[in-house]
């Protein structure tokens, strides 16, 4: 008869257990499809205070420059102890624009905080502000601890006489190597970009945050400010811009 009892009350337990089990599955779901609209709105929002103040800035640009950090909001990416991709380059975009003293140059970003864009979104920002070139940020992880440097990839298949995306690339890389003193890991083709490829475009890949030492420089904001004046300092000198 006792061990009926128990038996009876293991099953009731497991039952519990399994109802709870299922309305913390729910609970968090629920959680986590909030979180996902709200950061949503946030990137409505941000994109609406974008388009905004393009229209009310009567300043005349030489040159326009979009930034696009890639990731945010709920997307972190790439992550070691601590160091999240998407903060990192949301860092580095805002420095970027932080820094620059050229009256001549705008700098725009496709989000300016921790919103993440749709590819919609980031394709609405560079059509409405029409850049001349693009820059993508992003960081890197591999399984081998002791990759580090910075790398540009860029799509071959676009040419412009005056700016193909292989001279732009180049001149991030070796700009931004002269600002840091990261290693020049190196230029790479094939890489595909959701922007228009009627724009000079490249992606940045800032650093391995697998390697404790990039890590560490990739977390600190003067690093960050150095990646941003290395990537200033190759957009001046475009087409003669310097």
């Amino acid at each position: 008869m006792k061990g009926r009892s128990f038996f009876r009350a293991f099953i009731v337990l497991l039952a519990l257990g399994g109802i709870m089990a299922y309305a913390y599955f729910l609970a968090t779901e629920n959680s986590y499809g909030d979180a996902v609209d709200r950061y949503a709105d946030a990137a409505n929002k941000e994109y609406e205070s974008l388009v905004g103040r393009f229209n009310a800035d009567g300043a005349e640009y030489e040159y326009t420059v979009l930034i696009n950090p890639v990731l945010g909001g709920l997307e972190r990416g790439d992550s070691a102890d601590g160091v999240n991709e998407s903060d990192v380059v949301l860092a580095v975009a805002q420095y970027v624009e932080e820094l620059n003293i050229d009256d001549s140059l705008r700098i725009v970003l496709t989000r300016e905080s921790n919103t993440n864009p749709s590819d919609r979104q980031r394709q609405s920002v560079a059509t409405y502000v029409n850049p001349d070139v693009i820059i993508e940020l992003r960081t890197e992880l591999d399984a081998d601890t002791n990759m580090l440097g910075a790398s540009v990839y860029y799509d071959d298949s676009f040419y412009n006489y005056k700016l193909t995306n292989a001279d732009l690339a180049d001149l991030c890389l070796k700009n931004l190597v002269a600002r840091t003193g990261t290693k020049a890991k190196g230029l790479y083709t094939g890489e595909e970009t959701i922007f228009a490829k009627n724009i000079p475009c490249v992606t940045i890949s800032l650093g391995y945050l697998s390697n404790a030492k990039e890590r560490q420089a990739l977390a600190s904001d003067t690093y960050r400010q150095n990646i941003a004046l290395g990537i200033l300092d190759a957009i001046a000198e475009i087409d003669g811009r310097d």
